[in-house]
């Protein structure tokens, strides 16, 4: 197996997608079965993650950070199979984010929610 470790998440996918075939939304491929897996694989990283918190071994710890994985391979898929930047659409949420501090620090609701703080700007995701 070859490793390509310096490759984006994007690339890495959009390499995997084209030599099985796959085909992107705008050549006709269907959704579901992106959504589909999506589901699948954020259920087993729940899972995992459950057994991980219960009890905290090196075995399970690794489990949950393939599973982690396995989502975010699929997440990326979404990226290929729309055609848009990922890495762009998530620095630009990154950064709509920070825009949340106030006086440096988050502010949260009872519950734990983190607020919108008064400098708030919303990401532009037009244009990818």
């Amino acid at each position: 197996m070859t490793m390509f470790t310096n490759r984006s998440r994007e690339e890495r996918v959009a390499e995997f997608n084209e030599a099985g075939g796959n085909q992107k939304y705008a050549d006709g491929g269907g959704v579901g079965v992106h959504v589909a897996c999506f589901g699948e694989e954020l259920a087993e990283f729940n899972e995992a993650m459950t057994e991980y918190l219960i009890e905290p071994t090196e075995e399970n710890r690794a489990n949950m950070i393939k599973e982690w994985a396995d989502c975010q391979v699929t997440l990326s898929n979404f990226a290929w199979f729309f055609d848009f930047n990922g890495n762009v659409a998530f620095n630009r949420v990154a950064d709509s984010n920070m825009s949340k501090l106030t006086d440096g620090k988050l502010e949260r609701r009872e519950d734990g929610k983190i607020l919108k703080g008064p400098d708030y700007k919303a990401p532009d995701m037009r244009g990818l």
